[in-house]
């Protein structure tokens, strides 16, 4: 398993995944670690960093996540996701931002 997360400042990719299904829960939990490298215009005030994260899906097809952060930059957050489409066909954020009707112009 891979995970890659674009945003409009950075990229993070994911190394040393783990899948664990939390017994009769339905929910599985997802957590690897990850290297975040910023495009070199945001460098200055956010430095590349590694991490580890954690998210739980529910159900076999899930439609939304939640999990939680940590980074080498002693940070911390959480983080809600809701499935736009299951395409794996965007290489840069804002293809995949423009694909989501709720954040256009965002």
């Amino acid at each position: 398993m891979h995970a890659t997360l674009r945003t409009k400042e950075s990229t993070s990719r994911s190394s040393n995944a783990t899948i664990r299904a939390l017994e009769n829960s339905g929910t599985a939990e997802i957590g690897f670690l990850y290297d975040n490298t910023p495009h070199v215009e945001h460098q200055h005030r956010s430095p590349r960093h590694e991490g580890a994260c954690r998210i739980a899906v529910t159900g076999l097809q899930p439609m939304a996540a939640t999990g939680h952060y940590y980074t080498s930059r002693f940070t911390v957050g959480d983080m809600d996701f809701t499935l736009v489409d299951r395409s794996t066909e965007y290489s840069r954020f804002t293809e995949a931002q423009s694909a989501d009707p709720d954040h256009i112009g965002s």
